[in-house]
């Protein structure tokens, strides 16, 4: 359900703004806490979480 949130709502914003994005599908738990702690995040200005709780916790503990 969050890609077509994400597909539907936000990243029109984005584009609409000319944002540059990156994607990130999950597909395991945590897999996004391994990408945030593997990738090199100086050039992100941000992110953006389209999920449940759990999710942005994965995050926040990246």
């Amino acid at each position: 359900r969050a890609s077509v949130v994400f597909e539907k709502s936000v990243l029109p914003i984005f584009n609409a703004a000319n944002i540059a994005v990156t994607t990130i599908h999950t597909e395991r738990a945590n897999q996004a806490k391994e990408y945030i702690m593997s990738e090199d995040l100086t050039d992100y200005d941000g992110i953006v979480c389209v999920g449940g709780d759990g999710m942005f916790a994965e995050l926040c503990h990246g």
